[in-house]
This record gives structure tokens, C-alpha cells and sequence, in this order.
């Protein structure tokens, strides 16, 4: 069981919020933490990736082209669902889009 770094009064619920609000914020920093020293190994390997053989670049790409295409074909239904998804977002905003401006253009001549 986890223990409290700091005393828990079971009486007063505000020292519970505020413990669970401190774990809480804790692992959002060390989430934060591991997600920057990732940021930085990538930057250095693509920055070290430069320097590789045009012959090395060209194969990185053809497996990253060649990876895309099995993601492709092993989730097209995922893909089309989202495809779907996103199509049906942009015309229901372009809808109130349209009706926004019925109103404004309706009351501009009222």
C-alpha cells in the first residue's frame, strides 16, 4: 500500500484532495521529464543520422516507406473509421459554420 510522503488527516477531506492532487502532479513532472530526455535522444540520433552514407539514408527511408505501407494494409478499416470520423467532424462544423452566418446575415438586415 502506498503511504502518504505527507500526513493524511482521514478527518479533513481537503488533506486527502491535496495529496491526491500532489501525486498527481508528480507523475505528471516525471512523465514530463522521461518525455524531454526522449526528445533530446532523438534530436541527437537524427542529428547523428545526417552524417550516415547516402546509401544508409536511402535504405532508412525505403523500410520507413515499406513500415507505412504494412501499417497501412494491417489497419485500413482503423484508417477508413478515421477517415470517416474526420470527414463527418469538418462537415458538421462547416453546417454551423453556415448556419452562424445565416443568423448574423439575418440579423444584420432585421
Amino acid at each position: 500500500m502506498n503511504t502518504p510522503t505527507f500526513p493524511v488527516n482521514e478527518i479533513d477531506p481537503d488533506s486527502i484532495r491535496r495529496y491526491k492532487r500532489r501525486c498527481a502532479s508528480r507523475a505528471y513532472n516525471e512523465r514530463e521529464t522521461r518525455n524531454a530526455k526522449k526528445r533530446e535522444r532523438m534530436a541527437a540520433l537524427r542529428e547523428k543520422q545526417k552524417d550516415d552514407p547516402l546509401l544508409v539514408q536511402a535504405a532508412r527511408q525505403i523500410a520507413k516507406a515499406d513500415s507505412a505501407r504494412r501499417y497501412r494494409e494491417q489497419n485500413r478499416e482503423l484508417l477508413a473509421i478515421k477517415a470517416w470520423a474526420a470527414r463527418t467532424q469538418a462537415r458538421r462544423q462547416a453546417e454551423r459554420q453556415q448556419r452562424r452566418q445565416r443568423i448574423a446575415a439575418a440579423l444584420s438586415h432585421a
